[in-house]
């Protein structure tokens, strides 16, 4: 859901943790293709007292088009391929790799 009655709904909760998906991943945060999409998650993120973006190897190196957060911004992302080092080194002890079996 998007757009306006969804934004005003979502302001009225508070969430502890916030899991949100991404279109692609930049040196800069995480981005979308849609702008309302990324206006829900905004509310969602700024909702909640913790962010955690969920996102598989392919997304790295991707920029879309509507900047979604930046780093700061996130408390943990989880993926399921190690990155590389650069945003290793970025997100540090938040990058979190979930590998099955």
């Amino acid at each position: 859901m998007v757009g306006p009655e969804t934004i005003a709904r979502l302001q009225k909760y508070h969430a502890n943790t916030a899991f949100l998906s991404v279109g692609g991943i930049g040196e800069e945060g995480a981005s979308k293709t849609h702008r309302l999409v990324v206006e829900v998650d905004r509310v969602m993120l700024d909702r909640a007292e913790r962010a955690i973006l969920l996102a598989d190897h392919s997304k790295f190196g991707r920029r879309q088009l509507v900047p979604e957060c930046s780093w700061e911004e996130v408390d943990a992302l989880v993926t399921n391929s190690a990155p590389e080092a650069k945003y290793r080194t970025r997100l540090g002890e938040r990058l979190i790799v979930a590998m099955g079996d």
